[in-house]
């Protein structure tokens, strides 16, 4: 729906409601009965314009709930691409890290505007085990007002909530800055590792049931420390420690609609 489309029946219809005389050559009775018809005539494509203005509006407001809400584009869908250790090598396709999951997952990028900060931009691969424990690994870019502005804040933010914070660490990470902790709670808990780049913060995450608190101890160290990172600016080497082939526990993906969320 154009604007061109709603002033052609507006316009017309104003010319033939104010001067119907002029599109007519009657005279008389005739040209009174002729100016009549004219007018209403005038008044339908009136309303004709006021129902297409209707539409554009309600148009216009469609195209800015989408744009207002974060879109999501999945790359792959549970993929089982292998890795050397036996798990599957999760590299995400925008983002610029790569981690091994033991069950196949989901790989997508989430795009946001934001009338304050533009357009933003989170590339995540992930997978939910019909045990209940989620392995996902998200690069978020740094945008100085928005962002956490270190670790030390983003250990701030973590502490947040009914889940108690442990085991905190502050070391570097393939060279690059880096947090790790636990959470816990009375129904679930976490394992997590924050790496600061240059441009990002890439948070691995190996969330679990309390139930399943063992399970995920034995593979935390296996997924947190495969985390690879791809930068031209990279300070030092990647990080060379492998995964190793002991210590699996078998899972179960879950249902293709809840893995990678």
């Amino acid at each position: 729906m154009t604007i061109t489309s709603i002033l052609i029946p507006l316009v017309g219809g104003i010319l033939l409601v104010a001067f119907p005389q002029i599109f007519t050559k009657s005279t008389g009775d005739v040209l009174n009965r002729a100016k009549g018809r004219l007018r209403t005539i005038g008044f339908l494509l009136i309303g004709v314009a006021v129902i297409f203005s209707v539409v554009k509006a309600g148009e216009s407001l469609a195209q800015r709930d989408t744009a207002a809400k974060p879109q999501m584009e999945m790359h792959r869908l549970q993929a089982t691409t292998r890795g050397d250790s036996g798990w599957y090598l999760a590299e995400s396709t925008h983002g610029s890290f790569s981690v091994l999951i033991p069950i196949p997952f989901n790989d997508f990028t989430v795009t946001e505007s934001d009338p304050k900060w533009g357009t933003v931009q989170t590339h995540t691969v992930g997978a939910l085990s019909a045990e209940g424990l989620k392995f996902s690994a998200t690069e978020t870019p740094i945008i100085p007002g928005r962002s956490p502005r270190d670790l030390d804040q983003m250990e701030q933010t973590l502490a947040r909530g009914d889940k108690g914070v442990s085991d905190v660490v502050k070391a570097p990470f393939s060279g690059w800055p880096s947090l790790s902790l636990s959470q816990a709670g009375p129904e679930s808990g976490a394992y997590i590792r924050c790496v600061q780049t240059d441009t990002s913060y890439i948070m691995v995450i190996l969330e679990y049931p309390t139930a399943r608190r063992l399970d995920a101890a034995q593979l935390k160290s296996q997924f947190l420390d495969s985390l690879k990172i791809k930068s031209p600016n990279k300070p030092h080497a990647a990080n060379s420690r492998r995964p190793g082939q002991n210590g699996f526990v078998s899972l179960r993906v879950a249902t293709v609609a809840d893995a990678g969320h």
